[in-house]
């Protein structure tokens, strides 16, 4: 992962993408679409897909909901005090 994308808070928000992955027996792709689109208010996610594989996976996270405790845990994870709050 590139140094650009890491902080503080990097192991505590890809330990909370793994662990709703895998209740959700998703890709960790999939999650964070779905979480994106889950969240108030919500962001709609642009992306694309080089391969049909890539394409079919993205597509995935529309079948994805999210629970009330799965979205608290991304939210929260890593949680800086100077964030836009929950």
């Amino acid at each position: 992962m590139s140094a650009a994308y890491t902080g503080p808070d990097t192991e505590a928000r890809i330990a909370a993408l793994r662990e709703v992955a895998q209740e959700l027996n998703a890709t960790a792709n999939q999650v964070v679409l779905a979480w994106m689109m889950h969240r108030q208010p919500p962001l709609l996610p642009a992306f694309s897909g080089g391969r049909p594989e890539h394409m079919q996976e993205n597509l995935g996270a529309l079948d994805l909901t999210l629970s009330t405790d799965q979205m608290a845990k991304f939210n929260n994870a890593g949680h800086c005090v100077n964030e836009e709050p929950n």
